[in-house]
């Protein structure tokens, strides 16, 4: 497999990537050559393979993984509006649309983009078994809650400012009784990142690598943090790499009401349903959590389905549907 590098962008910056697509279009072009697939994260990159193909006499299929659906495809503005309309345009063009969850089928591409014809295709954000360490130690070790402190974790991308906020008014007023553990990258605005550092029950251990370092991060820690408010695509479309990670090493998890997380964790009793919008409430009932609890969670851990974490044949179902488009494999990916 040869890697090339388009280009430097910055987060989110998603109009000022439009100059870099176009000086790539040539490079991507280039590299075509017989392929038969081109592969595309995302709507900027499909729009990249899209551009780059124009005109040619052997187009490539294309193939959209939409890993998540940024918040101004889901709003009600004429911005919003005209992006849709574009994606919609690009969509029809496309073979087969992967999406990390299967909400976005009926929730998104159906409700809102009225692409029925589509073919659809889920790969949901779970653990790939072999990703996983072969030494997973014992993953539902129950410390008692009057072993103090009790250790949250916050891993992966940290981008709520609310849960910092949150989080850190919580641990200022709990008497070291919790302490958290924070994994990955910020981006949120400097003075919450700044604000949660400062805490003394906070410990940032920086970015990790994945999947190498999960079962280390997971050890330190009895209970995961999954509370976030992330805009309206992600709380009813959108389920974490948190949830699927938290089953697969037992973690009870701390949810936002009204999420999809939540819808199984609540459901499920796998752990505790809070809402941000109601911290005082919230912060007792994270105070309450006892022994009792706890151990009521770890066993129903202990009974989901291995399917609900784990990849199966989700791949190998991806691969057949391709080849009905095609008996060439040869693929390319941008």
């Amino acid at each position: 497999m040869e890697i090339r590098s388009l280009g430097f962008i910055e987060h989110g910056k998603y109009f000022r990537r439009i100059w870099t697509l176009l000086a790539s279009a040539k490079t991507i072009r280039k590299k075509i050559g017989h392929q038969d697939y081109i592969y595309s994260f995302n709507l900027d990159m499909l729009f990249l393979a899209w551009f780059s193909t124009l005109f040619l006499k052997d187009r490539p299929k294309f193939v959209y993984d939409l890993l998540d659906i940024h918040p101004i495809l889901y709003k009600k503005t004429v911005l919003s509006g005209l992006l849709r309309a574009f994606e919609r345009f690009l969509v029809r063009k496309t073979n087969v649309v992967v999406v990390a969850s299967p909400f976005y089928i009926d929730g998104y591409f159906h409700e809102l983009q009225t692409l029925y014809s589509t073919s659809y295709h889920v790969i949901e954000n779970k653990l790939n078994t072999f990703d996983l360490p072969q030494n997973e130690g014992n993953r539902d070790v129950l410390k008692k809650t009057d072993d103090f402190p009790m250790v949250l974790g916050f891993f992966g991308i940290i981008r709520c400012p609310r849960s910092l906020k949150f989080l850190y008014k919580f641990l200022e007023t709990s008497n070291g009784k919790f302490h958290l553990y924070i994994r990955g990258m910020f981006l949120v605005p400097e003075q919450f990142k700044e604000l949660i550092l400062t805490s003394p029950f906070v410990e940032f251990g920086g970015s990790y690598l994945y999947p190498d370092e999960l079962s280390e991060m997971y050890g330190k820690i009895d209970i995961l943090w999954a509370a976030q408010q992330l805009g309206e695509a992600h709380t009813k479309l959108s389920r974490t790499n948190r949830f699927y990670q938290g089953c697969y090493f037992k973690k009870p998890m701390i949810t936002q009401a009204g999420t999809k997380d939540d819808e199984i964790v609540a459901g499920s009793n796998l752990g505790l349903s809070i809402d941000l919008n109601q911290p005082e409430q919230s912060m007792e009932l994270l105070r309450n959590i006892d022994d009792v609890k706890r151990l009521d969670w770890q066993n129903n851990l202990n009974k989901v389905p291995k399917e609900v974490f784990l990849i199966t044949d989700e791949y190998q179902e991806l691969i057949q549907k391709l080849k009905t488009f095609s008996k060439k494999k040869n693929l390319i990916l941008v």
